[in-house]
């Protein structure tokens, strides 16, 4: 059986492969894009069984991969722990991952389930968007705060307080400046109502 560790970047996947006797095959770097390509290499090792460290942006990959052998996932922080080298190159770090996995030494990460995955990732986004208008609003009071400005209503980045925002002129700079931030501190809020179902699709 052949050992793979893959060591995945934004545009490119670097495979290596090690057997039981301790041969090895690769790497072999390959864009992210071409997916036949990472298919093929990966068939041309099977039996496998192989090992992808951690990322935001794992699990293409591992949808990519499973049908084919089995796919485990490696701690970022625990293997980090473990293994500490002066030279790391991405040939090195799929080298390394196919041979801790060789020896059975991968501290292994969760995988969680397929509807799962979808909620945390809804979950993640819609902390995103939530941080992203609290900034928004915060930056939209300092704004009318140098220019000397008081909102009549409570919530200046509600529909009225957008409105008075609209209607409110103060000389065109501050035009310029105040539109980005109206746009985004009243953009829809993405509730857990609206999250119900995406999990099962």
């Amino acid at each position: 059986m052949w050992h793979v560790g893959i060591d995945l970047h934004r545009q490119t996947v670097v495979i290596a492969a090690v057997d039981d006797e301790g041969n090895s095959r690769g790497p072999w770097r390959i864009e992210c894009q071409d997916r036949e390509a990472i298919i093929e290499t990966m068939r041309s090792l099977q039996p496998f069984r192989a090992v992808i460290e951690a990322t935001g942006t794992y699990r293409w990959l591992f949808d990519l991969l499973r049908p084919l052998g089995t796919i485990l996932l490696a701690h970022p922080l625990r293997l980090r722990a473990m293994v500490q080298r002066r030279s790391k190159t991405d040939k090195l770090d799929s080298q390394l991952l196919a041979n801790l996995l060789r020896i059975n030494q991968i501290p292994l990460a969760y995988i969680p389930p397929d509807n799962y995955q979808q909620l945390r990732d809804v979950t993640r986004h819609r902390a995103r968007l939530s941080r992203q208008a609290a900034a928004a609003k915060t930056q939209l009071q300092c704004l009318l705060a140098q220019h000397n400005l008081v909102a009549p209503y409570k919530s200046v980045s509600g529909p009225r307080g957008c409105q008075w925002l609209a209607e409110t002129k103060n000389g065109h700079r501050r035009e310029r400046q105040e539109a980005p931030f109206v746009d985004r501190s009243s953009q829809p809020q993405l509730t857990p109502a609206g999250c119900e179902g995406l999990g099962h699709r």
